[in-house]
């Protein structure tokens, strides 16, 4: 993200895509969580790396 707009698109994409996963880990069965919980973990921090800002909409969303 080079300039400014782009920064709010991308962040603005990465707190919809936080959104979507609560979403659907909230309809998943228990038993289910696990078998995707590290994947789902290294998804969340790698996109909190790349996130810009001191307090980022997607930090808080996540």
């Amino acid at each position: 993200a080079s300039n400014p707009n782009d920064r709010v698109q991308l962040s603005d994409l990465q707190s919809l895509l936080c959104a979507t996963l609560q979403s659907v880990l909230r309809k998943m069965q228990p038993n289910d969580a696990p078998l995707i919980s590290d994947p789902i973990m290294q998804a969340l921090l790698q996109m909190l790396k790349t996130s810009t800002g001191k307090a980022s909409a997607v930090q808080e969303d996540a």
